[in-house]
């Protein structure tokens, strides 16, 4: 039987003073030398990381080895800000300075 995997949540803060809501997971018994990132269902139809979808494919994945990050996009679940559809009125979500103020 495998250990239980090291659970952690928290959020990134971007630019713009939006946070985004995260969990990781990471085996306990051996460094992991995969990650997954997992996104949700749509965030205006009420999808968030706790979705049943996005938990069987984590769990799966865990199973395996694996790390996996799951995260609610804007305007989701524990994040904050708003989706947008076409983008127009939301930053990119991708700037190298929001790796660097991960709070866990």
């Amino acid at each position: 039987m495998s250990a239980s995997p090291v659970y952690s949540e928290g959020s990134l803060e971007l630019p713009d003073g939006t946070t985004l809501a995260f969990t990781l997971s990471v085996p306990a018994t051996a460094p992991p030398t995969n990650l997954a990132l997992i996104a949700h269902p749509l965030g205006r139809l009420g999808g968030t990381k706790d979705d049943h979808v996005v938990r069987a494919l984590a769990a799966v994945l865990k199973q395996a080895g694996w790390a996996v990050c799951t995260y609610d996009a804007r305007g989701a679940g524990a994040s904050t800000g708003s989706a947008s559809f076409t983008r127009v009125h939301v930053p990119s979500d991708a700037e190298e300075e929001s790796l660097m103020t991960i709070h866990a």
